[in-house]
């Protein structure tokens, strides 16, 4: 059995995990871990690799289940900013930004909401027939336990909106593959998870 950390809009290597894996469980039956990929996630800026936080409420963060998002601060425009201006160039934001909109801006209450939408939505579009499995209860030993640290997999390569000033940036979210490529996303991910 393997083992994935719940994360938000996951990064590459995070899907080639789930890929190669016969059965694989996404962890939701753990304590909060901070400064994760858990409320964090990868995007390419013009410069260096922007890392867009979701802020969660102090009051909550005990388990992981629990912890709910703080939109004391507008975060989603952060998020939505950063995310049109590094990707309005590329060849397929213009076909899913108005989902992503709808999804940033939903306003879920607990983290592990807004996780699950972004892994369903993006498992989705990368057209992935694996089902996504979540953890019932916490397992101390599984035998491949990814919760803290993912594998360096084989690096995917692809053209990035970027690559030609800063350099091809690897395990970006899969959101930079699927802006990138769009509807040969997820083939490609098949075809590095298989090799």
């Amino acid at each position: 059995m393997t083992r994935l950390a719940l994360a938000v809009f996951p990064g590459i290597n995070w899907w080639l995990t789930l890929l190669k894996s016969d059965d694989c469980e996404i962890e939701l039956c753990e304590n909060w871990v901070k400064q994760s990929s858990r409320s964090r996630y990868e995007i390419s800026g013009a410069n260096r690799r922007l890392q867009l936080a979701i802020p969660t409420s102090k009051h909550s963060r005990k388990r992981l289940v629990d912890v709910e998002i703080d939109y004391r601060e507008p975060w989603m425009n952060l998020h939505w900013r950063s995310l049109t201006s590094t990707y309005n160039k590329s060849p397929f934001f213009d076909y899913y930004k108005d989902e992503l909109h709808d999804l940033i801006f939903a306003q879920p209450k607990l983290l592990t909401d807004f996780s699950k939408e972004s892994i369903e939505w993006l498992s989705r579009h990368l057209q992935l027939t694996e089902k996504v499995r979540y953890t019932e209860e916490y397992v101390r030993g599984v035998e491949a336990d990814f919760r803290n640290e993912i594998p360096q997999e084989k690096t995917l390569e692809y053209n990035q909106v970027f690559e030609q000033q800063i350099g091809f940036l690897p395990n970006l979210s899969a959101l930079d593959l699927l802006f990138n490529t769009g509807p040969e996303a997820g083939a490609l991910l098949y075809s590095v998870s298989s090799t």
